[in-house]
């Protein structure tokens, strides 16, 4: 991503070579059922999305299940775009990707004390990774991403539901630059922007479950969208959008 001396201009996201990929989720916590989804966006036009719905889920693992799409979209296009940028409000699952050189592969034994399996540990916490199975896919992807040299991708948090709201810009301002640990300052119309689309999957996924709800209530009928991921390309009526 291109860098003015002082603060991240707009134009350093919206421009011919950079490609910026959206995720976010919704819960509907008296079902326990979540709606994540992502959105791929050239300049102003949404070139590619999916939504996904599950059940017996936390607020967490969507978002992390909706990091984990996002990553997948951005592997299909890395060979069209120079730069590649994913915007996540979830900052616990960008801090668990980013930092997995710190993390341990601890056993786990099973009542006879033989392994059986091995899952990341945070020696600084001293817990195991939530949500560790979509995390590790995740970091793989990742890690692919930040090794092509033919790309320049990051993986960015974002503070959310700032969209109507810009006069919390400074607050928005702290927060970016902290949590990504930069020094640069985004513009105004960079935050408009990406906080434009973060707003726009947010919306989506949260309408999707008040619609869900309400055709339970009329129905009594619990509807489920299985998570499969197609390939870049596939025409759009086999995303399975429509999850009820």
């Amino acid at each position: 991503m291109r860098k003015s001396k002082d603060y991240i201009e707009f134009e350093d996201i919206y421009n011919n070579e950079t490609l910026n990929i959206f995720s976010d989720a919704s819960m509907d916590p008296q079902n326990r059922r979540g709606c994540y989804g992502a959105v791929v966006v050239y300049k102003d036009t949404i070139i590619d999305q999916a939504f996904y719905t599950r059940e017996n889920t936390t607020n967490n693992e969507c978002e992390a299940f909706g990091l984990r799409l996002a990553l997948y979209f951005a592997l299909g296009y890395r060979y069209k775009f120079k730069n590649i940028n994913i915007f996540s409000d979830s900052l616990i699952n960008i801090n668990c990707i980013k930092s997995y050189q710190k993390y341990s592969a601890k056993p786990i034994y099973d009542k006879s004390n033989s392994i059986i399996d091995y899952q990341l540990y945070n020696d600084k916490t001293k817990s195991f990774i939530v949500n560790q199975a979509i995390i590790n896919e995740c970091i793989y992807g990742y890690i692919e991403l930040c090794n092509d040299i033919n790309i320049n991708f990051s993986l960015l948090y974002q503070p959310g539901h700032v969209y109507d709201n810009l006069k919390y810009t400074n607050r928005f301002c702290n927060k970016y630059v902290s949590n990504n640990n930069d020094t640069l300052i985004p513009t105004e119309s960079y935050i408009v922007y990406i906080s434009k689309y973060n707003e726009y999957v947010d919306n989506f996924t949260r309408n999707t479950l008040k619609e869900m709800a309400y055709r339970d209530r009329r129905n009594r009928v619990y509807y489920t969208c299985p998570i499969h991921f197609m390939p870049i390309g596939t025409p759009k009526e086999y995303y399975q959008k429509e999850m009820y």
